[in-house]
């Protein structure tokens, strides 16, 4: 998807547990990158990168897209710029949105989207 294409897809209230009736949301957002198997990253902050919402999300999506994750807690990623603008889509779990933010700028992570 080249710069001009590029769109933000906002929903909220979504699950991303593997029993979800949310999955023709989830096609749709994925459809809009054109891609049979976009790249999508889950950034959980919001929730402290809990594991088992990165569970559901890689439950939920693994098996159509190549997923991955944003820890923030425990950063592996040392150029997280480089790493999103990889993605085709950046899923962003809910949670504390004062924490998230803050955690974000400590790291860049806000520059970045």
């Amino acid at each position: 998807m080249g710069a001009t294409e590029q769109r933000i897809f906002a929903m909220g209230g979504a699950s991303v547990l593997p029993s979800s009736t949310d999955w023709p949301m989830y096609r749709y957002m994925l459809d809009l990158t054109g891609r049979d198997r976009p790249r999508i990253c889950f950034i959980g902050t919001a929730s402290g990168d809990d594991p088992s919402y990165r569970a559901g999300f890689y439950a939920t999506f693994a098996r159509h897209t190549d997923a991955g994750h944003l820890a923030t807690f425990d950063i592996q990623v040392k150029d997280i710029a480089g790493f999103l603008l990889e993605q085709d889509v950046i899923f962003v779990g809910g949670g504390n949105t004062a924490n998230m933010l803050a955690i974000w700028r400590l790291h860049g992570v806000d520059k970045a989207l």
